[in-house]
């Protein structure tokens, strides 16, 4: 078997001949990593050979976090082949989060080379990638780019994309649906769902994971609040509990935001509630499926690289 070596610089400046197996390895430890360091330097350090690696990499995957980091990793390359597989991503892909992502990548790659390509996704039903697209042309500081950003924000009727790119303060809602079709959200999402929420372990290597509780509840044709609490899960994970926030979805498909709040007034001085003046956010996508005969939400967290799977145990609330 065949493989091609290249000189790759290592984090600490030196150099060594890689293949492409050496490449997946190096790029597979990177991936590991909880907290994630590497930026444009570092990618582009494993040589001209390293985006096809990627690719081969992203298609190989089914774990979505992976592929996000994936596709992040190629905007560092500013060449045909990595610009348009993420154009294709960007195209094709049915999954809202690795959508976005190569949107990004492409505006990161390009700049305002590529405002044509990206503003299309200002008229996509789902409004995260309206904002992925819009965010993308703010941070291209183009004019012609700003001014189809201006003619957009004219015309998007969703108020909290309106304000984050204004930069001005999202209202924090149990509550912020915008219907992307015509679709009904699936009545069968209320309930109470309990199960196991599993992330990379604080600290220390490994998943951790913790008991969990979902509780959703859909009103109508496109209204859905809800909550989710985590339990205590070892000896310093704490209690947690957020609101879904920012809601977007149809049929049996929602995403948006997680806002993190005291999962118990009562067990937090005054000075530790003042400090959560601007709470986590953390952006999630979920569905209602059914796995050997059972009705489950897989609910996925990807830039914290957390997967909860419920199952339903009760009536709505």
């Amino acid at each position: 078997m065949f493989f091609l070596s290249v000189c790759v610089l290592t984090p600490s400046g030196g150099a060594w001949s890689a293949t492409d197996a050496e490449l997946e390895k190096t790029i597979s430890e990177a991936l590991s990593v909880r907290h994630p360091t590497e930026g444009a330097d570092w990618w582009r350090s494993l040589g001209p050979n390293a985006p096809r690696v990627i690719i081969r990499m992203y298609e190989a995957s089914d774990q979505i976090y992976q592929r996000l980091r994936l596709l992040e990793a190629l905007a560092w390359f500013d060449d045909s082949t990595s610009v348009e597989f993420l154009k294709l991503q960007a195209e094709r892909t049915a999954d809202d989060v690795l959508r976005n992502a190569a949107i990004r990548s492409v505006g990161i790659a390009r700049g305002a080379n590529e405002e044509e390509f990206v503003s299309k996704f200002l008229k996509h039903p789902e409004p995260q990638t309206r904002l992925a697209a819009a965010e993308t042309l703010k941070r291209m500081n183009d004019s012609r780019a700003d001014k189809i950003l201006e003619k957009y924000l004219n015309e998007e009727k969703t108020p909290w994309i309106t304000a984050r790119l204004k930069g001005e303060a999202v209202v924090q809602r149990r509550l912020k649906i915008t219907s992307s079709s015509d679709d009904r959200l699936n009545p069968e999402l209320t309930g109470t769902w309990a199960g196991f929420w599993v992330a990379p372990g604080a600290g220390s290597p490994g998943m951790e994971s913790r008991p969990a509780v979902l509780r959703l509840k859909v009103s109508g044709a496109t209204a859905i609040e809800g909550e989710l609490n985590l339990k205590k899960g070892g000896k310093a994970a704490q209690p947690k509990a957020f609101v879904l926030a920012e809601v977007s979805g149809k049929s049996s498909r929602i995403a948006g935001v997680l806002v993190e709040t005291p999962a118990s007034d009562s067990a937090q001085t005054s000075a530790q509630r003042d400090m959560r003046k601007q709470p986590r956010e953390i952006p999630f996508e979920a569905e209602l499926v059914e796995r050997a005969g059972l009705k489950l939400i897989e609910f996925r967290a990807p830039s914290i690289a957390a997967i909860l799977v419920v199952r339903r145990t009760g009536t709505s609330q």
